[in-house]
């Protein structure tokens, strides 16, 4: 099973998810943890700038970028 996790609500908010998910994540020795891919894409669009904005969501603009 593979995780994928899509970040760029800044990087720190990545670090602090993968902490409590490994903290979550019960195991006996190293390989006993998720395999995890995090892509933390700084240029993921503001979300306050697109809640103000007519259709409110970042994700199509995401997208055409």
């Amino acid at each position: 099973m593979v995780i994928g996790v899509l970040g760029g609500m800044g990087p720190q908010a990545g670090t602090d998810f993968l902490s409590k998910l490994v903290a979550a994540t019960p195991f006996t020795c190293e390989q006993d943890h998720l395999h995890v891919l995090l892509d933390s894409n700084p240029k993921v669009p503001d979300r306050n700038r697109a809640i103000a904005a007519a259709c409110g969501r970042p994700l199509p603009c995401f997208f055409n970028q």
